[in-house]
């Protein structure tokens, strides 16, 4: 029905009524009803709704209508009663609420151990920065795991995977490698195929500092190879052209801490790229 003046008023009293029933169908009426200031009547039960289907049946309203202008005050009930999150993180996912995201993110560890957690996990992975959400799932799926979760932790991740541009993928890929096997094989199906490139150059990148240490080009920190090694890579796998690597892996070898001394040239560097892929 569409709710007067008059009927609005005679609804918010009756939304004191002892019978949830009665409440329930003001509740319904409201909903039904166009206008802020059903929107506001709706808010402001919230403030005081007992947890359960009353208050659920009053956030489906505000989530359904999809007014901004309750948002200040849900920021605040939810402040205000961490027992409603199940009901309004899903009004802060529908109206795309990006204010709300620290408001939930601050809470975060209480509401993936909690009911709310897949309400919570929808509204970031709709909203929040997906970089910065994987940069939390990520360690919580497999170096501090909460009870419970593991299922829905992996279903986020995958989910933000499954959309991810090369360069998220890129630093997941990153990421996982630090986690351990068992992350790599969780994000591995959704990275694209290597190239023959990627495949050969941890290889190569070995190789060329295992030549340059032989003809006494450079003096290596042994406990550092590896860190130096993964630069290499990266430089190998993005270099446009041979001159822009033997540039690339010049600046490398100069910046690098893993390296006390370097004595190549542009032309030795050349001639070891040369050396170990011929």
């Amino acid at each position: 029905m569409q709710a007067t003046p008059q009927s609005l008023a005679e609804l918010t009293a009756l939304l004191s009524s002892d019978d949830p029933t009665v409440v329930m169908g003001c509740l319904d009426a409201l909903a039904e009803s166009k206008g802020r200031k059903s929107t506001t009547i709706l808010t402001n039960y919230l403030r005081v709704a007992p947890a359960g289907p009353l208050a659920a049946r009053a956030s489906m309203a505000l989530e359904i209508r999809g007014h901004k202008s309750c948002l200040p005050v849900l920021h605040d009930i939810y402040k205000d009663r961490p027992d409603l999150s199940d009901d309004i993180i899903p009004i802060f996912s529908a109206l795309e609420d990006y204010d709300a995201i620290a408001l939930v993110v601050d809470d975060l560890h209480i509401l993936l151990s909690s009911s709310s957690r897949l309400a919570t996990l929808a509204f970031l992975i709709k909203c929040a920065d997906h970089e910065a959400l994987v940069d939390v799932l990520l360690p919580l799926t497999f170096q501090a795991p909460i009870p419970g979760a593991d299922d829905d932790l992996r279903w986020a991740v995958e989910t933000i995977l499954s959309d991810a541009n090369d360069a998220l993928l890129a630093y997941v890929k990153e990421m996982a490698a630090t986690l351990g096997p068992d992350a790599m094989q969780m994000v591995e199906p959704f990275l694209p195929p290597e190239s023959e490139l990627e495949k050969a150059a941890p290889t190569i990148a070995r190789a060329f500092v295992g030549h340059l240490q032989k003809q006494d080009l450079i003096e290596l920190i042994p406990e550092f190879e590896d860190a130096l090694v993964d630069v290499l890579v990266n430089a190998i796998c993005e270099a446009r052209s041979p001159k822009g690597l033997v540039r690339d892996v010049e600046r490398v070898l100069m910046d690098s801490t893993a390296i006390e001394e370097v004595y190549a040239s542009r032309e030795d560097i050349r001639q070891a790229f040369t050396a170990v892929t011929s």
